[in-house]
């Protein structure tokens, strides 16, 4: 059933996979080049963590490292805070409703008009205790939202959060963690999603992780940023 992924964002030449905390960009006008103006749209699901998400962007601060080029080679590290970053994030408000009926995602619709950057966010542990109820979920959420982005060129990412949730699951080692996101990231179903939002210029990601922390937080950050201007 439960398949996991590896994940690599490449951040300045280099791939950066799982712990957040040995992390480090190394060249913020590159970054603020990459998302300054942006306009970021999170959806999802209630309690899914579009909220704790949104904060991190408004006030988290991420990691530099600048290296020292005369005598001894010394790093110097050094915070950032994502606000200065100068995106626009917005958190749309929760339907209170999902029948099924287009109208009911009017909200949602709305928001995306003008997205530049999309954030969907869904409870991977609840997909573990119960596929079919989330499965249907998503999908109903996802062909909304294709309605209105119809092929549009702005990264999307599809995040499973939670994962430290997951019940009778437990990571001894990173590598063991990378080894079950990879095999999520396999599973048929959210191929299948990744797949079909991947039409025309459009680019779809799909990533797996948790938001109990920084460490988490920033490690999403980073799979994010470092998709941008592929």
């Amino acid at each position: 059933m439960v398949a996991p992924l590896f994940l690599a964002a490449w951040l300045g030449g280099a791939a950066l996979t799982g712990i957040a905390s040995y992390l480090a960009y190394e060249n913020w006008d590159a970054i603020k080049k990459k998302v300054s103006g942006k306009s970021i749209v999170i959806l999802g699901q209630r309690a899914t963590g579009k909220t704790t998400l949104l904060n991190y962007l408004l006030k988290g601060e991420i990691t530099f490292k600048n290296e020292a080029t005369i005598g001894v080679k010394k790093v110097k590290i050094s915070k950032r805070k994502l606000s200065d970053l100068g995106w626009d994030v917005r958190l749309n408000s929760i339907q209170n409703d999902y029948s099924g009926v287009t109208s009911n995602y009017e909200q949602w619709l709305k928001a995306l008009k003008n997205a530049d950057i999309f954030i969907y966010l869904f409870k991977a542990d609840e997909w573990i205790l119960d596929e079919g109820a989330v499965e249907n979920q998503l999908e109903k959420d996802i062909k909304n939202i294709q309605k209105e982005l119809k092929g549009k060129n702005i990264p999307m990412f599809i995040i499973g959060t939670h994962l430290d949730l997951l019940e009778g699951i437990e990571f001894n080692t990173q590598k063991e963690k990378i080894k079950l996101i990879d095999e999520l990231q396999n599973e048929a179903f959210f191929k299948n999603i990744k797949s079909r939002l991947n039409v025309s210029n459009s680019k779809a990601y799909l990533h797996f992780g948790s938001l109990k922390d920084e460490d988490g937080l920033d490690e999403i950050i980073h799979f994010i940023i470092g998709q941008m201007g592929e």
